[in-house]
C-alpha cells in the first residue's frame, strides 16, 4: 500500500450461525496504518504493522494480517554514466 490508500479487509466468520459475530479491529502501529470498526484500512506512513480482527465475545479467537506501506520516492536528479567497454588482448 501507499500512504492514503484504503482497503477493506474481507472476513469470513464460521460457523455462519455464530451467536456473536462482532469483531474488534486494531492496528499494532497507527503511524503506519489505521483500521476502522468495519475493517477498512487506511495507510498512513512507511513501515509494517499488523492488523488484528478479534472476537468481542471469545477473547481467544483472532486473526492477523501484515500490512506494508511504502512511501513514494521522488528523485531529485538522475545521474547516468557511460562506461567504456574494456578490451582484453
Amino acid at each position: 500500500m501507499k500512504p492514503n490508500d484504503k482497503k477493506k479487509l474481507k472476513t469470513v466468520l464460521t460457523p455462519s450461525d455464530a451467536d456473536d459475530t462482532t469483531l474488534i479491529w486494531s492496528s499494532s502501529d497507527e503511524s503506519v496504518a489505521k483500521v476502522d470498526d468495519a475493517g477498512k484500512v487506511t495507510a498512513v506512513g512507511s513501515g509494517t504493522c499488523t492488523i488484528t480482527a478479534a472476537s468481542s465475545k471469545y477473547t481467544n479467537i483472532s486473526t492477523d494480517v501484515s500490512i506494508m506501506v511504502r512511501s513514494r520516492i521522488k528523485a531529485r536528479f538522475l545521474s547516468l554514466q557511460r562506461i567504456a567497454p574494456t578490451w582484453i588482448c
